[in-house]
């Protein structure tokens, strides 16, 4: 059964072309070829915007939800039929990929904040503190929180006069509300000059559906040609020994990766299931690379294993030999996870502020397997909040609370050199005994489609309209 909101909510456009409903805040110096588009923003477009303006800054987006919650109209409508109503009106920004680029940082390519580009009606409408008019700048599709975003955030309700609770920042970063408040704390912001924060991801919805849709013998391909697969339970055999204790998949060479794998070495590389390609970072076996980074008494050592990998294996894969191009959906064989029995999931974010889960965090329960959490401190506790359950005493999580990158870093790779030191008969029968676990855990998250997501999403939005009701 589905649950209703209890008041209506619209997402405000300020234009519509062809019955495409074009992004809020883009800058209509530029958006030419959209129009000749049909409003349409394809591949084409978005490659457009890479060649010449960095990236286009954000796209149309409903928070990555079941379009039947909302009511799409344009500001046009909304001065005609709407204004005095007691509904709720969200102006939403999505950014697309990367944040900074709504925001106005330096590194944007316009350098002013994305409100600079909304519509006088729009703003004029944000700008009256009594209305339920509300600015959203939605960001479920990633989970960094920046050095300056909440900076960025009051200098812009600051310049266009936008009242603070008019303004609803939603972001795919779990501990979204301990960083806001420590922001206002460290800047004397009062209660009542506060914007609202939520947390809400668009990845579980995601890549549940692929998950689902592979289940059902829906034909999706991977990069290769090949079908995509995932383990069921009828793929799992107790009796079996799997020839790989770990494994870890590595596409982008970030930071915290780099170190791993640095602390890791060579030879724990050759007696797992480990992807990476050195060739598409420029960081090598240097000191100024590793200084601060990691603790001091693993520097040395650290250096040399990167320098042997760098020299006898630049690249390693796992399904995919393309590392770089393997995607955390449309990558699915469900051959490695049923050959290994602990997953290494080296998340997004590390030392950068956010808790964030991505696909990356779901393809091991999907998989049937334990996990060792590479993100930032504190993950465990989120997930777990979430209703998932984790594998200590066997996996000593004590690393998830280590806020120090440097020192968690080192704790997350004594722990899996621990557990690689085991026989694979110790860590088989541990596996047979926390079974039940992973079993929970996946159908946990298979529950996140049709009827049991469209609820979580409005017990989302109803938040919202709580707040809305609340000023």
């Amino acid at each position: 059964m589905r649950n209703k909101l209890h008041k209506n909510i619209y997402l405000v456009n300020d234009l519509v072309v062809r019955c495409n409903s074009m992004p809020n805040c883009l800058n209509h110096e530029r958006t030419e070829i959209i129009f000749d588009n049909g409003g349409c923003i394809d591949n084409s477009i978005v490659e457009h915007y890479f060649e010449n303006y960095i990236q286009i800054p954000n796209m149309h987006g409903a928070f990555n939800m079941d379009t039947r919650l909302f009511t799409q109209i344009t500001v046009y409508e909304y001065f005609k039929k709407y204004k005095n109503t007691e509904d709720i009106f969200l102006y939403a920004v999505e950014p697309y990929a990367n944040i900074s680029h709504v925001m106005g940082s330096p590194h944007s390519y316009d350098k002013v904040f994305c409100l600079e580009f909304s519509s006088k009606l729009a703003l004029q409408e944000l700008q009256d503190p009594t209305n339920n008019f509300y600015f959203a700048l939605a960001f479920p599709s990633e989970g960094t929180i920046q050095d300056d975003t909440f900076k960025l955030i009051h200098e812009a309700l600051k310049k266009y006069k936008i009242p603070s609770h008019k303004f609803i920042f939603t972001i795919a970063s779990a501990d979204i509300e301990l960083h806001y408040e420590k922001f206002c704390m460290e800047n004397n912001i009062d209660i009542s000059n506060q914007i609202k924060v939520l947390y809400w991801t668009w990845s579980i919805r995601q890549k549940v559906k692929e998950a689902a849709d592979i289940q059902k013998n829906k034909k999706l391909s991977n990069i290769d040609g090949t079908n995509s697969s995932i383990v069921t339970e009828n793929d799992i055999d107790l009796t079996r020994k799997r020839p790989y204790k770990f494994m870890i998949f590595n596409r982008r060479m970030r930071v915290h990766r780099i170190l791993l794998l640095s602390l890791l070495g060579k030879d724990f590389i050759d007696q797992n299931l480990v992807s990476y390609d050195f060739a598409q970072t420029n960081d090598t076996a240097q000191l100024p690379f590793f200084n601060g980074r990691v603790n001091s008494d693993y520097i040395q050592h650290s250096m040399r294993n990167m320098q042997e990998l760098l020299d006898d294996k630049p690249l390693s894969f796992i399904d995919f030999e393309n590392v770089s191009s393997t995607m955390g959906f449309g990558c699915e064989h469900k051959i490695p996870y049923l050959d290994s029995y602990i997953h290494v999931i080296t998340e997004t974010n590390f030392d950068e502020a956010g808790v964030y889960f991505s696909e990356k965090t779901w393809k091991p329960i999907i998989g049937l397997q334990p996990f060792i959490m590479v993100n930032y401190h504190n993950a465990l506790k989120y997930l777990k909040e979430l209703g998932f359950k984790t594998f200590h005493p066997f996996i000593d999580e004590s690393y998830d609370s280590i806020e120090d990158p440097k020192d968690r870093i080192v704790k997350i790779y004594k722990e899996i050199d621990r557990i690689n030191n085991l026989s694979i008969d110790e860590i088989h029968s541990w596996y047979e005994s926390i079974y039940e676990i992973l079993v929970f855990n996946r159908i946990l998250l298979m529950k996140h489609q049709e009827d049991y997501m469209y609820n979580k999403e409005v017990k989302f939005l109803t938040k919202i309209i709580n707040y809305v009701e609340s000023n």
